[in-house]
Formats: structure tokens, sequence, C-alpha cells
């Protein structure tokens, strides 16, 4: 089969859900590793997203990275651990985290912004421990030397803004946690977006600090 055609199959299938097993990926992966030039990074991430979700087993990068010639990479785990989190896997998400870091391979910005932002979505934040959870992956990010970035700092404050929400969170105070959220950004020299804007803004109309909202 030609490669453009090969690749078209990969894709399409990918996107419709016609991959059927693990070994039917990893049989499209060795072909397309076989091609040259080899396919743009954007089609194996593909693949590997589809992989990703949770109806093959939980080990599923040790299967793929001993049938490979190729070494499991930051990529690819950030790419395997987006689809756990996409998918409310956040358990398998994390371990396989605390996994890659074990084997050596340095997570990297979007490594900790994907897990803090399915920490702090609306689907778990009322999940035991989901608070304290965000935070400590938050510090664990600044130990480790890794800038936050405006993702970052925009998933935190949607939390804070979300757990006073839920449950007042002792009249107001997570509200004043995500104020010092956004000034860090500041001190960080990153500029907010219309997200942030629009995040904090509605945190303080709801609990009815009108003027703290105009001062932003």
């Amino acid at each position: 089969m030609r490669a453009d055609m090969f690749m078209d199959e990969v894709r399409y299938k990918c996107k419709t859900g016609g991959l059927r097993n693990l070994d039917q990926a990893l049989s499209w992966f060795h072909g397309m590793i076989r091609l040259r030039p080899l396919p743009l990074a954007a089609d194996f991430a593909l693949l590997l997203g589809v992989i990703a979700r949770p109806l093959w087993p939980s080990g599923l990068l040790e299967k793929w990275e001993g049938r490979s010639s190729s070494r499991v990479n930051v990529v690819t785990y950030n790419t395997v651990v987006m689809g756990l989190c996409k998918e409310g896997q956040l358990a398998e998400a994390f371990k396989l985290f605390k996994k890659m870091m074990d084997k050596g391979v340095e997570p990297t910005v979007v490594t900790y912004d994907t897990l803090i932002h399915a920490v702090c979505s609306a689907e778990h934040w009322e999940e035991d421990g989901m608070l304290s959870e965000a935070e400590s992956t938050f510090d664990a990010m600044i130990q480790r030397g890794i800038e936050p970035d405006v993702v970052t700092y925009n998933s935190l404050i949607a939390g804070y803004c979300l757990q006073n929400q839920m449950d007042g969170y002792c009249k107001g105070k997570a509200m004043d946690k995500a104020g010092i959220i956004y000034r860090d950004m500041f001190q960080k020299g990153l500029t907010p977006d219309h997200v942030t804007y629009n995040i904090i803004i509605g945190g303080f109309c709801q609990i009815g600090k009108m003027q703290a909202a105009e001062e932003l």
C-alpha cells in the first residue's frame, strides 16, 4: 500500500473509532516508523491519543516500550496522560505521571498543566482531596524548577472559584486564594488572558465582591 494511502487509513480509523485493538495499533506504529520521510509528529500523537482511551490495559506503555525500537519519551507520556485525564481516569494519570519520573523521564509544563487542569475541572472538584492535590501538584512543579504558564494559573483560579461556588469555602477564602494566584501571575511576568479575567471576575461577583471585580 502506498504511504499516503496507509496514512489516510490510519488517520481515518483513529478519528472514527475504527481502531480495533492494541495489536493493530502497534502494527500501525511499526508501519509508520518504516516510512520515509517519517509521518508528522501530529500523526503519531493522534494514534497515541486513541490508544490512551481506557478500553485497553493500564500497562499500555510497558507493552509499547517492549515492542518498539524507540524509547518512550515525554511527548508519548504527555499524550497518554492527557488521554487518561480526558476520560476521567485521574488515578491512572497520576500513576503514570509517577512512573514516568521513576523511569527518568522529566515532566514538562504540559504534563503539569494537563494534571492540574483535570484536577480543577468541575467533573472532579467534588472528589475528596482534589484541592490539596491541585496545590501539591503545583508546588511540585515549582520545586522542579518548571515555570507555570497562563494555563496553569487559569486552572488553579478556576478551581478556587469552583470551590467557593460549591461550599462557600469559609465565606470567600477560596476567592482570596484565587486573588493571590492572580497577583502572582503578574509577579512572574505573565499576562492574564480573557479566560483569566472571565473566571476571576465571575468568582468575585458570585460572592458579592463587585468592587474587587471592577478593580481587576
